[in-house]
């Protein structure tokens, strides 16, 4: 029983989380802040979760990597749509 207490502990926390933290949910704007978009998925809970879910969601694939470079379209569109 002490050992289930202590996980739970682990998970517990008063940080308000976004819990789908993932590339498309992340909008750079034109003065180079980032915002985080689509909170349906918000709960409270560790700090640690957030950042977790991010690193995992980064972990590089088997798909190639596709680095836009500075000027491109897709860079462009992003930087245009996002949110002032």
């Amino acid at each position: 029983m002490i050992a289930a207490e202590a996980a739970l502990n682990e998970v517990v926390g008063d940080t308000l989380l976004h819990l789908d933290l993932r590339a498309d949910n992340l909008m750079l704007r034109k003065d180079g802040r980032l915002t985080v978009v689509d909170r349906s998925r918000a709960v409270r809970g560790a700090a640690w979760a957030d950042p977790a879910v991010l690193a995992i969601e980064f972990i590089p694939s088997a798909a190639p990597e596709v680095k836009p470079t500075p000027g491109s379209p897709a860079l462009r569109q992003i930087t245009a749509s996002a949110p002032i």
